[in-house]
Order: C-alpha cells, then structure tokens, then sequence
C-alpha cells in the first residue's frame, strides 16, 4: 500500500514540475518590452553555439534586427544595422548566414540562408546578402 503513495507522489511532483513550467512560459510574455516593426515568428537559429529551434522571433524595422526566445531561457538581442556583420557559412549541404555584433563580440548568430533572404526583404535594403 505504501508503494502506491510513491508512485502517486512522483507523479504529483512531475505534474507540478510541467505546471510551473507551463505557467512560466505563459506568464512571463515577451509582450513586456514590445517590437515595432514586422515580427518572424517560429524561426530556428543558433545563439552563442545553442540551438534554437522553432523558439526564435525575428524582428525586423528600419534601425535593427531583433531576436528573442519565446519559451525558457527567455532573451532578447538587438543589432543595430551599423554594427551588423554577416558572413557566409557553408555546411555539408546547407548554406548559413553567421551574424556578428561589432559593438558586442560575444553575439554570434547563426541563420538559415532562406531566413537571411526573407529578412533582406522585409528590411528594405538595410539587410541585404548580396555581398556574402
């Protein structure tokens, strides 16, 4: 009978665990610090080596790129256009984009090459991947 208990209470302690998870995700919007300009959202990129995928928004304005999770770790990065460099990176079949920050040597982000194309569209020739 006691054995029952334990199972009972792993499985109260896991549903609480997915509960807490579920309500952080909900509660702690990025509707905070609000993006004006056009919005990619359910994109994939790499952050600092981390991927993440389908998480990401892309935000895109005539000044700068934006990019933020929206499920734990939540965060956001602004680049400034000026500060913005790109270079091409080549896998075994894929194409990718890596971004630098000039301002902050620490941001590396890496994109798809489909993704760069509809963020050069949407910037109006302040993003372009001509030249890479």
């Amino acid at each position: 009978m006691s054995e029952n208990y334990g199972n009972y209470l792993l499985l109260l302690i896991i549903l609480f665990v997915l509960f807490g998870v579920f309500v952080n995700s909900r509660t702690s919007s990025n509707n905070k610090n609000p993006f004006e300009g056009k919005v990619l959202k359910r994109r994939s990129a790499r952050i600092n080596g981390q991927e993440y995928g389908f998480i990401v928004e892309v935000g895109v304005n005539d000044t700068h790129l934006m990019f933020r999770t929206t499920f734990p770790p939540k965060f956001r990065i602004d680049i400034l256009y000026e500060n913005l460099e790109m270079k091409p990176v080549k896998s075994l079949i894929w194409k990718y984009i890596q971004l630098l920050d000039k301002s902050n040597p620490k941001i590396d982000i890496l994109i798809s090459n489909s993704l760069a194309k509809k963020i050069s569209q949407l910037s109006i020739g302040k993003f372009s991947i001509e030249g890479t």
